[in-house]
């Protein structure tokens, strides 16, 4: 399982690469925890051997972060094991992450075949969604949860 608050930090901060310098203080805010439970959050990253933390020394002095792997190696890596795994959760907090779609390009065919996804030689229009509860009722008469509203509407049928 992807740590996404690692994740959300290696995106807001990507465009400082793999050394950042920032204070504890914003690093508190940006989780929205204490400053105590950043420093904790930072040794525990470093023991999974995902960066380097160098606390700044006295008042005014920032940490140093220092990232092990890039941030596009990391993105990769994760995205092969959660493929391996088939770890939706993952899979699809990467694909919602704003990196260059060159990153995930050479991984297109394994989702597609991960996610049973079909292209038709055919032009048909096919609708495809994801649902993490089973649908009622299609019939539009009936249909009063505002998800299956929408897929009334998309199919068609009112």
């Amino acid at each position: 399982m992807i740590d996404q608050t690692y994740f959300d930090l290696r995106m807001t901060y990507q465009q400082f690469g793999q050394k950042l310098t920032i204070s504890i203080s914003e690093l508190a805010k940006f989780w929205s925890i204490s400053t105590k439970q950043v420093k904790r959050r930072l040794r525990a990253y470093e023991e999974q051997k995902l960066l380097h933390y160098y606390p700044g020394q006295g008042r005014g002095h920032l940490t140093q972060i220092i990232f092990q792997s890039s941030f596009r190696d990391e993105v990769i890596m994760e995205m092969k094991q959660a493929i391996v795994t088939e770890d939706t959760i993952t899979i699809f907090y990467l694909l919602k992450l704003s990196v260059p779609a060159s990153w995930l390009a050479s991984f297109r065919g394994n989702l597609t075949n991960f996610l049973g996804i079909q292209t038709y030689s055919e032009n048909k229009r096919v609708l495809r969604q994801l649902a993490t509860r089973p649908i009622t009722t299609l019939d539009p008469v009936q249909v009063a949860i505002r998800r299956e509203y929408q897929l009334v509407l998309q199919l068609g049928i009112h």
